[in-house]
């Protein structure tokens, strides 16, 4: 079993690590989702089932730009299995955690030219606020998680 999630792992990665090309030009991906939560503990370990997180740092920009739609600001809470919660409690199947505490979800990573570009990973070191030993994203910097759960 745990073969086979790695597998579902490494598939997702392999569907959303193109969108980001060696030039740093990328191109849009949409995504259908239904939505499985579990149970999350108090202070959201839990990940979703299906969620995974990608290990990819992205530029994020100013509206109307941004990479993902949706946002939520969890001030005490945020980690990346709780944004992956919320955004799956809400039918999207893309999440993303930016500066510490912020929360951005959509079915759609961003198209324009200002969002969206590979950035380093170690732009996305901000300790989340519900759990230190984590990271958040950083300044304009969104470390994304999607769900396997595609339909």
């Amino acid at each position: 079993m745990h073969s086979r999630l790695f597998t579902l792992a490494t598939a997702a990665a392999a569907l959303l690590l193109p969108l980001v090309n060696a030039g740093g030009a990328h191109v849009g991906a949409s995504f259908r989702h239904r939505s499985r939560t579990r149970k999350l503990t108090k202070r959201g370990g839990d990940m979703p089932t299906g969620w995974n997180l990608v290990a990819q740092c992205l530029t994020d920009a100013p509206p109307p730009n941004r990479l993902l739609p949706q946002a939520t600001n969890f001030e005490k809470t945020l980690t990346p299995a709780l944004c992956a919660a919320h955004c799956d409690s809400n039918g999207f199947a893309i999440a993303g955690v930016q500066d510490g505490h912020e929360c951005w979800c959509g079915n759609t990573l961003s198209t324009n030219s200002l969002a969206g570009h590979k950035a380093n990973a170690t732009e996305c070191n901000y300790p989340c606020v519900g759990d230190q030993a984590q990271t958040c994203g950083g300044y304009f910097r969104v470390r994304y998680l999607i769900s396997l759960v595609l339909w």
